[in-house]
């Protein structure tokens, strides 16, 4: 496992998917492993500790998962936020456009095998190859015939309609510039998408980390081979 120490004022903010818990064949229906459980159990008690979920998920979905317990959460790919575990979330962005909403369900209809996530502020679609192909195509096509504010991402055979004005990156780099909890901290990003996610770059220029998650990391001297690799060590970092 990665060996190294962080300063007493770092802030850790965590990915979810493929960062803390494994790949998921139904994203929307799972159990989250007991070892997570009880990390993020343990984090949230550790009052010298300071983290934050970072995840395209709601936080209401988020909150399911680990109730009881409650942490600060940057949910639905920074489009909201809660910051304090006491608050009610609070919206970054608006809501998907109803009538963008409405064009993209009708779309979505015409391929029956289709696992559908509403999140609201996006709107993500799970399908197999060889319907995700037409299903890219068709959803593009509507977004440039809009000329809409979104974009359509796409990782492994799951497309996600996202508003184009905010990013990761801008979100983690506003919360450690503004007054707040988190002001002056040095981050620390832990996920699978450390290197592919290029706005997260920015966390740089606050002297701040990015850990990969994978395989493809086995090997370096920062870096975490598997999310259970990942756990445990946030979980030595919650024990301390």
């Amino acid at each position: 496992m990665m060996s190294i120490t962080f300063p007493p004022n770092s802030i850790f903010f965590l990915d979810f998917d493929d960062t803390l818990i494994e790949p998921q064949p139904d994203p929307t229906c799972f159990d989250i492993p007991e070892d997570l459980r009880t990390t993020i159990r343990e984090l949230s008690q550790n009052t010298k500790i300071h983290f934050a979920l970072v995840t395209g998920r709601s936080v209401d979905q988020i909150d399911r998962f680990f109730s009881p317990f409650l942490c600060p959460i940057i949910g639905c790919h920074g489009c909201e936020e809660r910051l304090n575990p006491k608050d009610i979330p609070i919206a970054a962005h608006n809501e998907i456009p109803e009538g963008l909403h409405s064009e993209i369900e009708k779309i979505v209809q015409r391929y029956p095998n289709c696992l559908i996530e509403d999140k609201y502020f996006t709107f993500a679609v799970h399908l197999p190859d060889p319907g995700l192909t037409l299903l890219k195509k068709d959803i593009n096509d509507l977004l440039k015939n809009q000329a809409s504010n979104y974009y359509l991402a796409h990782y492994g055979t799951c497309l996600e309609v996202r508003p184009n004005d905010i990013t990761k990156g801008d979100i983690l780099a506003r919360l450690i510039s503004r007054g707040g909890k988190f002001y002056g901290l040095k981050p620390v990003y832990i996920g699978n998408d450390a290197e592919s996610d290029l706005s997260l770059k920015i966390i740089l220029q606050f002297d701040g980390t990015l850990i990969p998650v994978g395989p493809a990391y086995a090997n370096r001297k920062i870096g975490f081979s598997s999310p259970a690799e990942a756990r445990l060590f946030l979980r030595t970092i919650a024990q301390r």
